[in-house]
């Protein structure tokens, strides 16, 4: 028998999983918004391209009216579906974000 390679998982893929599974995969109880709101961007190439660039401050108050967050929730989730940090000298770590949708 050939064991079959696994392919890497694909964004989707991690959106699925963060929505549908996220205490299974040691994730926070709040990545299923976090993943949500993030459906329309993907992760920027490296942390320092991106066309968006959101503090984990910023994500948890644009989705204050949906849930109650913190910035470890955010920064997992993040994390977890591939988004890099990159440093802006005036305002501190942002993630790299590109706009997309799925």
């Amino acid at each position: 028998m050939s064991e079959e390679k696994k392919r890497p998982l694909s964004y989707e893929d991690k959106i699925e999983i963060a929505i549908s599974a996220p205490i299974e995969n040691n994730l926070p109880d709040t990545a299923p918004v976090v993943a949500m709101f993030l459906e329309h961007f993907r992760p920027a190439p490296s942390g320092k391209s991106g066309d968006c660039f959101l503090n984990s401050m910023e994500i948890v108050q644009a989705l204050e009216d949906t849930c109650s967050l913190t910035t470890k929730d955010v920064a997992l989730t993040m994390t977890f579906l591939g988004y890099r940090l990159r440093m802006n000298d005036g305002e501190g770590p942002e993630w790299a974000m590109l706009n997309a949708t799925l």
